[in-house]
């Protein structure tokens, strides 16, 4: 860090000037000791989001990109909505442990997604990766991606509810409504625009990345005026885009009827397609925008929908004193992709209906589930 140059952008516009607009040179990433040597030809294949322009990030990208609009055709091939009705049922039985089962549904959706997937070495074959070194550390890239990027807002969007009840109150009505009764799924959601600005909303209020990743100059620039000399480092300062007060009126107050009403500035129309996530320039810019905002977006929707559908979600209450235990919203950790810091909060189904079916619903998948793989394994040993 010493010695180097940075250059600091605080509004969006001048963003997708320099990193979208001349993204042919401005899409390197600044050298990280901990990664070996990522920016040569022949350097590190570990990590894609931060890795250099070398031979592995055009390959690696390619076959990351390929690889998760397979799966997004295919609606992820039921892993979504599979380990929600488990998270779900988990936290019927043991609510006081929502953030260990929260992240442990993250995982295992892209665990399965990755490891389990039989596409994945056909992927792997076609797109000409160099190995099985190459190919785990994109598998790896992948499942550690997703983890981090879909656990933060999870949490956040917990938290808004228990602070917003009146619009946790407005997302159930929603679901109830177009979903006659039971869990939303992945094509229940151009009908629950409420629930995706609740979703969305969540992701301004609280970006996942504030800081944003760093860009690296490859040439000599000017903009406007200004010399921006080679090996600048570029950081898209993503908490000053999403409260610029013009474009998000009020940005410190969580107001998710900025994306439904015709009088915000990011209203859009249709609502069966706005709001929606993708674009959202926490995802990043140009050649370096993440690949998997559409895995991303899905994640939220059936797990927020089906968080919404199945509980009430408030503040815990103490036992001993008998005041309710509040939620500080400025801990977090001060990691690159931030979490908020561990806290407590009340889990209740909204119905004892409701919590037979999400018993019910986890136990019939779960069923299927090996009964499937039992056929499976039936099947290759009389192939042998």
């Amino acid at each position: 860090m010493l010695g180097a140059t940075f250059l600091i952008i605080s509004d969006e516009k001048i963003a997708e000037e320099l990193l979208v607009k001349r993204a042919k040179i401005y899409s390197d990433r600044p050298e990280i000791r901990s990664l070996f040597d990522p920016k040569s030809t022949y350097g590190s294949m570990e990590y894609l989001p931060l890795m250099g322009r070398n031979k592995y990030w055009s390959r690696q990208r390619r076959f990351t990109h390929a690889y998760l609009t397979k799966a997004t055709n295919n609606q992820y091939y039921g892993v979504m909505l599979f380990e929600v009705k488990r998270f779900l049922y988990r936290l019927v039985k043991n609510p006081d442990d929502f953030g260990f089962l929260l992240e442990d549904m993250a995982s295992k959706i892209m665990c399965q997604l990755t490891w389990d997937d039989t596409s994945f070495s056909a992927d792997e074959n076609t797109i000409n990766l160099s190995g099985d070194y190459e190919a785990s550390s994109v598998i790896g890239m992948m499942a550690l991606v997703g983890i981090f990027t879909v656990a933060g807002p999870l949490y956040y969007f917990l938290i808004a509810m228990v602070l917003h009840e009146d619009w946790l109150v407005k997302c159930q009505e929603e679901i109830d409504k177009n979903c006659n009764g039971r869990m939303p799924t992945l094509d229940d959601y151009p009908n629950l625009p409420i629930l995706r600005a609740c979703i969305l909303e969540t992701l301004r209020w609280k970006p996942n990345v504030p800081t944003g990743v760093a860009h690296e100059l490859e040439v000599d620039d000017f903009y406007k005026g200004f010399f921006i000399a080679k090996g600048t480092r570029i950081l898209p300062l993503d908490w000053a885009f999403l409260r610029n007060p013009e474009k998000y009126p009020d940005p410190e107050n969580y107001h998710p009827e900025r994306y439904l009403e015709p009088s915000w500035p990011t209203y859009g129309e249709p609502l069966t397609v706005y709001p929606t996530i993708k674009g959202l320039s926490s995802f990043g810019y140009g050649q370096r925008t993440c690949l998997g905002q559409s895995l991303t977006q899905d994640e939220l929707l059936v797990a927020c929908g089906g968080l919404c559908w199945g509980f009430i979600m408030r503040k815990k209450i103490d036992p001993v004193t008998g005041r309710e235990i509040e939620i500080d919203l400025q801990a977090s950790n001060s990691l690159l992709i931030i979490k908020p810091d561990p806290f407590q909060m009340e889990f209740m189904p909204r119905t004892d209906v409701r919590k037979a079916e999400m018993i019910a619903q986890w136990e019939l998948a779960e069923k299927k589930d090996l009964e499937e793989r039992a056929a499976f394994l039936s099947d290759a040993v009389a192939g042998e």
